[in-house]
């Protein structure tokens, strides 16, 4: 069997709180489509959230911790790692209630394949894979992008032995946000639980054996509004149309393929594109980034190739 585990920020933390109800009951509604009947699914949260999608295999875990920035706003990359690290810890070890095999840790605004729980049930020993190649959807688009590299840019990316995250003998259930830090460390909350692109190489080096995923995993949804880290030019335009496979395998709901839609979907990205390079690299940086790495890989993916990290 296995568990799906997920988190949302603090209601202070984020721009809309019930936007984020919205964009997780559509992750729900994917992550519920799966193939294999065995699985469950833990949404840890400060403040539980109305969703379309009522399941008895969805269980809300409510943590009375105070927001990671008491200031309400939207917080850096760096808290909202530690946040969903922390929150990660505490879905670990209610998890453990319902024995599973396997854990997949997921973003609450991504789309999951419904062939996860066939393909990890089918293979309860396996020490666990991670998705190498996936796709990237913007909001609106009747495309995406295919990604290799996946779980170097997407949270919702690794699929892990429960034997090899198991905290139960270290942690109680109810413990504290202090009590998971001090236990923990800042290194396992922040990089292996609340992050993504370390997870399969720190298990691989301690002599398990994380693989790929031998199909693409999840997609990965841009435009959201509440995204916390936007990536610099992402080619709609140049993506590969969506086929009826991916809408269904993926319950995404897409407009169908236009000029209209896709012209609009990508003019969406150049605002954010450019505000998120300027932020963090600067003018210089955000000009090379939107104007010229972009269309680059543009034409890389034009040319029929994977966007690559």
């Amino acid at each position: 069997m296995i568990a799906f585990i997920t988190s949302l920020p603090h209601p202070w933390n984020c721009r809309s709180y019930e936007r984020i109800g919205s964009l997780l009951g559509r992750t729900l509604s994917s992550v519920l489509r799966q193939t294999h009947e065995e699985f469950v699914v833990l949404v840890v949260c400060n403040q539980r959230v109305a969703v379309p999608c009522a399941d008895s295999r969805i269980h809300f875990i409510e943590v009375g911790f105070p927001p990671i920035n008491p200031v309400p706003g939207t917080v850096g990359i760096e808290h909202c790692l530690l946040d969903k690290g922390i929150k990660y810890a505490v879905g670990l070890l209610h998890a453990k209630a319902f024995h599973p095999d396997h854990v997949m840790f997921f973003d609450a605004d991504d789309l999951v394949s419904r062939d996860i729980a066939s393909f990890a049930n089918e293979r309860p020993d396996a020490d666990g894979w991670f998705i190498d190649q996936g796709y990237v959807w913007w909001e609106g688009s009747a495309r995406v992008t295919v990604v290799r590299g996946f779980n170097k840019v997407c949270g919702t990316s690794n699929i892990v032995a429960f034997r090899l995250l198991d905290l139960s003998d270290r942690l109680p259930t109810d413990a504290s946000k202090e009590v998971i830090l001090d236990t923990l460390g800042d290194f396992h909350i922040r990089k292996i639980l609340g992050s993504h692109s370390v997870i399969a190489r720190h298990f691989n080096e301690k002599g398990a054996a994380l693989e790929p995923l031998p199909f693409p995993g999840a997609i990965w949804i841009r435009g959201t509004g509440e995204n916390s880290w936007t990536p610099r030019g992402f080619p709609s335009l140049a993506g590969r149309k969506l086929t009826p496979e991916i809408r269904e395998g993926f319950n995404l709901q897409a407009p169908f393929h236009s000029l209209l839609a896709d012209a609009m979907a990508s003019f969406r990205q150049t605002l954010p594109v450019w505000t998120e390079a300027r932020r963090s690299s600067g003018l210089r940086a955000a000009a090379i980034d939107t104007f010229w790495k972009g269309p680059r890989r543009m034409l890389s993916v034009l040319r029929g190739n994977a966007w690559r990290l």
